[in-house]
C-alpha cells in the first residue's frame, strides 16, 4: 500500500460518548485514515457495509443483541478482506482466542490508550498494503496467463502427446488452462506432415508461414467444434488433438487434404491413431500415428493413414517370416545396453530368418523387407527418445524413413538397419562414457578431500553419489586401471610422503591425518610402499 493510500474506517460503539473519545482519540491524519461512518448496533454496520466501502471496523465486544464477536463472525463471512479491531474491557484469554480463531486482526484492552490503539492501526495498514500488493500481483500474474493461454494450452497438450504425464491434478490444470473434453467421447489424434513441392525449395521462413497458415485452417474447420484442439509441432508437423462424440476423423482428414492442397499448393500426408477411452492414454493414439505415416516409406505419400489399417499391409505377408515383439525387445535391450557388435550380429541374424526369398514373387518379398525395416527403425528412434539424451541422431528420422523405400534387396535392408544401430550405440556410449568420466572426477575430488576419513570405503563412497558399489568397482577399475581400493591406498601413501618430506609431524599424526590411526599398520604399509621404513626415508632425504 501507497503512504498516500488512506483506510476508510468505520466506528463501531452503542454508546455516542465512546465513539466521540475514539474519534478524537487517535490522531487520524497520522495513521492515515478517515473515518467514513459510526454505527451503534450490528444491524447499522451492515446497513453501512451494503452502501459503502470499509477497509477497517473498530468495535466494543460488548454490544447489544448481536456482541462484538458474532457480529465480527457474520462481518468476515461475508466481507472476508474487512479488518476488525476489538476493544474490550474484559481481560480474558478466552476472548483473545476466540477472536484470533475468527480472524480478528487485533484485541485492545481498554482503558483506550493512544498509542496502542495507534500502533494497532498502522499494523493493519501494513498487513492490507501487503495483501493489496499480492492480489494485484496475482491478477497481474492471471492477465499474463490470459494473455498466453493459447500458447501454455498448445504446450501442455503437446506435452501431454510427449511425455508421461501423472495425471495427479489433471484437471485443476485443464481447468485453469480452459480446455473442455467430452468425458463421454474418446480421445484422438491425427498428425499432418506437408510434403516438399518438387522443385521447390523453400526457405525456412516460407515454410514456417505456410505451416502457420495450415493451421490456421485447419482450426477454422473445426472452429464450431468444442473438444478438437491444432496443436503445431516443432518438427513442423500439425497434430489434430481430437474429443468429439460424433465425429468420423479420417473422413474429416480427407476434406483438410483436399483444403490443404487446393489452398496452399501442398500434397499432405496424415497418420491416424487408435480412438482411446481415457485421456490418460491419448499417448498412445499419437505414438500410433506416428507409426502409420513411417509406413508411407511403403504405401506412398498424399494419403490418410490410420494405424487400424496397417495389419491389412501386415496380413498380405502372413506366410513370410515376420520380427517378432521378443526379438524386438532383445534388439532394444542390445542397442541400449552398448553392446555394438551383439546388436549388429542380431541385426543380421533378423534378416537371414527371411531368407532369400526365392519362393515369393520379389515385388512382395522387397515391400515385406521394407515393412519389417519401418518395425526396427520406428522401434528404435523410439528408444532413442524415451532415453532423452542430446544425440547426433536428432531430425534423421526422415532420412531412414526415405532410405527405406529405396530397399531393392534384403542385404540393402540389413545393411540400412545396421548403420542405424551402429550410430545408435557410438551416441548411447559416448554419452555414457562422458557421464562416466564426469563421475569419476568428482569421486576422485571426494576422496581426495576426505582422506583422512578412516571410514572411506568403497560402499560409502558409492552411497554419497547414490550409485551401485559393485558399479562404481567397475568404474573404477575401467578408468581408473587400478581397484578402489589400491587407489584410495595410493592417495594416502602420496600424502604420507608429502607429510614426511615437508612437516615435522610424528608418524601417527601423520597416519591419523590420512585415514590410518593404527600406527604400526600405518609404518607396514608405508615400507610395503617406499620400500623402506619411515626412519630410513626421512634419513635418506635429509642427506
Amino acid at each position: 500500500m501507497k503512504s498516500n493510500d488512506r483506510l476508510r474506517v468505520l466506528i463501531v460503539d452503542d454508546e455516542y460518548l465512546i465513539r466521540e473519545l475514539l474519534k478524537k482519540q487517535v490522531d487520524w491524519g497520522k495513521v492515515a485514515c478517515d473515518i467514513v461512518d459510526e454505527a451503534s448496533c450490528a444491524a447499522e454496520v451492515f446497513d453501512i457495509l451494503e452502501e459503502m466501502h470499509v477497509d477497517l471496523i473498530i468495535t466494543d465486544i460488548n454490544m447489544p443483541n448481536t456482541d462484538g464477536l458474532e457480529m465480527s463472525k457474520l462481518i468476515l463471512e461475508s466481507y472476508p478482506k474487512i479488518k476488525i479491531i476489538i476493544l474490550t474491557g474484559y481481560d480474558k484469554f478466552e476472548y483473545a482466542q476466540t477472536g484470533i480463531d475468527l480472524g480478528i486482526a487485533d484485541y485492545i484492552l481498554k482503558p483506550i490508550q493512544k498509542n496502542k490503539i495507534e500502533a494497532s492501526i498502522i499494523q493493519v495498514k501494513e498487513t492490507i498494503g501487503k495483501e493489496r500488493k499480492q492480489e494485484f500481483e496475482y491478477q497481474f500474474i492471471k492477465e499474463k496467463l490470459q494473455e498466453n493461454l493459447t500458447y501454455m494450452r498448445e504446450r501442455f497438450l503437446l506435452d501431454l502427446l510427449h511425455h508421461k504425464n501423472s495425471s495427479y491434478n489433471l484437471q485443476e490444470k485443464l481447468n485453469v488452462l480452459q480446455i473442455s473434453f467430452c468425458p463421454q467421447a474418446k480421445y484422438q489424434i491425427a498428425i499432418i506432415t506437408l510434403d516438399q513441392p518438387e522443385g521447390n525449395q523453400l526457405t525456412e521462413e516460407d515454410r514456417l508461414i505456410t505451416l502457420l497458415g495450415v493451421k490456421h485452417m485447419v482450426e477454422k474447420y473445426y472452429k464450431d467444434k468444442e473438444g478438437v484442439y491444432i496443436l503445431l509441432e516443432s518438427n513442423e508437423s500439425i497434430t489434430i488433438f481430437y474429443n468429439l462424440d460424433h465425429g468420423h476423423l479420417s473422413i474429416e482428414c480427407d476434406d483438410i487434404m483436399g483444403l490443404i492442397e487446393d489452398n496452399f499448393q501442398y500434397r499432405t500426408t496424415i497418420g491416424i491413431g487408435e480412438p482411446k477411452a481415457v485421456l490418460d492414454s491419448v499417448r498412445e493414439s499419437y505414438q500410433e500415428a506416428l507409426t502409420a505415416l513411417r509406413y508411407q516409406a511403403i504405401l506412398g505419400n498424399h494419403m490418410v493413414i490410420c494405424y487400424k489399417d496397417l495389419d491389412i499391409v501386415s496380413g498380405s505377408y502372413q506366410a513370410l517370416y515376420t520380427v517378432s515383439e521378443e526379438e524386438l525387445e532383445q534388439l532394444h535391450f542390445l542397442v541400449k545396453a552398448g553392446l555394438k557388435g551383439n546388436a549388429v550380429d542380431y541385426v543380421h541374424k533378423i534378416f537371414n530368418h527371411m531368407g532369400d526369398g526365392s519362393q515369393y514373387e520379389h515385388k512382395i518379398f522387397i515391400e515385406h523387407v521394407r515393412v519389417q525395416a519401418t518395425r526396427l527403425i520406428a522401434m528404435l528412434f523410439y528408444m532413442m527418445a524415451s532415453l532423452n539424451i542430446q544425440n547426433t541422431l536428432s531430425g534423421k528420422e526422415g532420412e531412414y524413413f526415405n532410405a527405406i523405400a529405396s530397399i531393392g534387396t534384403l542385404p540393402h535392408g540389413k545393411a540400412i538397419v545396421s548403420s542405424l544401430v551402429e550410430e545408435m550405440i557410438s551416441c548411447i556410449n559416448g554419452v555414457q562414457s562422458h557421464m562416466a568420466k564426469d563421475y569419476m572426477k568428482d569421486v576422485e575430488q571426494y576422496i581426495k578431500e576426505n582422506i583422512s576419513n578412516y571410514g572411506l570405503t568403497l560402499k560409502k563412497v558409492a552411497a554419497y553419489f547414490y550409485l551401485n558399489p559393485s558399479y562404481l568397482s567397475r568404474l573404477f577399475k575401467q578408468k581408473m586401471g587400478i581397484t578402489f581400493k589400491d587407489y584410495v591406498s595410493k592417495i594416502r601413501m602420496d600424502k604420507a610422503v608429502e607429510y614426511v618430506r615437508t612437516t615435522d609431524m610424528k608418524v601417527y599424526e601423520i597416519g591419523e591425518a590420512i585415514g590410518i590411526p593404527d600406527g604400526n599398520y600405518f609404518s607396514a604399509m608405508f615400507k610395503r610402499y617406499i620400500g623402506m621404513s619411515i626412519t630410513a626415508y626421512k634419513k635418506q632425504i635429509e642427506k
